[in-house]
C-alpha cells in the first residue's frame, strides 16, 4: 500500500509539472462577430510556461479587416489559457482551450462593456503548420 501510494504521488507530480503544449504558433479559424462567424487569424507568443501574448485579424464580409492584441495570457490550468483581448471596438476576455496535441483550440470571448458579456462567443483556431 505504501509503494502504491508513492507512485501514486510521483505520477501526480510528474503530471503537475510536466511540459504544457507550447501555445506559439499561428490559428486559422473563425471569431463569433456581430452575430455571424468570421474568418480570422490568431498568432501567439509564449513567453515562457506562465505568461504569453498575441494578435490576431478579422476579415468581415465587406473585406474590411479588424486587428487586435492580445495580451497578459496566462494558463488557468493545463491547456486551458486566459488572455485579455483589445481592438478598435472594446476589450474583453478571451478564453482558450488547446487540444492535447496543439493543433488546434477551442475558445470562448466576452466583452467588458456589453451587457451580453456573460455569453461567451466562439473564437477557434487550427494551427498553420510553420515551414522549416
Amino acid at each position: 500500500m505504501k509503494r502504491l501510494i508513492t507512485t501514486s504521488l510521483l505520477l501526480l507530480t510528474h503530471a503537475v509539472h510536466a511540459n504544457p503544449v507550447a501555445l506559439t504558433g499561428q490559428f486559422e479559424g473563425v471569431i463569433w462577430s456581430a452575430g455571424i462567424l468570421v474568418p480570422s487569424t490568431t498568432s501567439f507568443v509564449q513567453i515562457d510556461p506562465r505568461q504569453a501574448y498575441g494578435h490576431y485579424q478579422m476579415r468581415l464580409h465587406e473585406g474590411e479587416v479588424i486587428s487586435g492584441q492580445l495580451h497578459e495570457c496566462q494558463p488557468i490550468r493545463s491547456l486551458l489559457w486566459r488572455c485579455i483581448w483589445s481592438d478598435q471596438y472594446g476589450v474583453g476576455t478571451l478564453e482558450l482551450e488547446l487540444s492535447t496535441d496543439g493543433t488546434r483550440f477551442v475558445g470562448e470571448w466576452r466583452s467588458s462593456g456589453h451587457p451580453h458579456s456573460k455569453v461567451g462567443m466562439d473564437w477557434t483556431g487550427k494551427r498553420v503548420p510553420t515551414t522549416p
